[in-house]
């Protein structure tokens, strides 16, 4: 049975997973705007190897959440 706090970060990790999956280019776009205050250029083009890296890491921050909610951390 997870915890309160693991069920929660569990489905944040879901739901940022799957968008990071879904839109790449848009979350990495979203992340510069946070971590550098508004003040990051992210104009450019992301290349296919890129965007399929971002999916990726979107799949198992995805993945990660489902066994955060699932409890199968011991």
């Amino acid at each position: 049975m997870p915890t309160t706090v693991e069920l929660v970060a569990g489905i944040l990790g879901i739901v940022v997973g799957v968008a990071w999956a879904i839109w790449p280019t848009r979350m990495r776009d979203l992340q510069a705007k946070y971590l550098y205050m508004g003040m990051a250029e992210t104009n450019d083009e992301q290349s296919a190897t890129e965007v399929l890296i971002g999916r990726i890491t979107g799949v198992v921050l995805a993945a990660l959440g489902v066994v955060l909610v699932l409890g199968l951390v011991p």
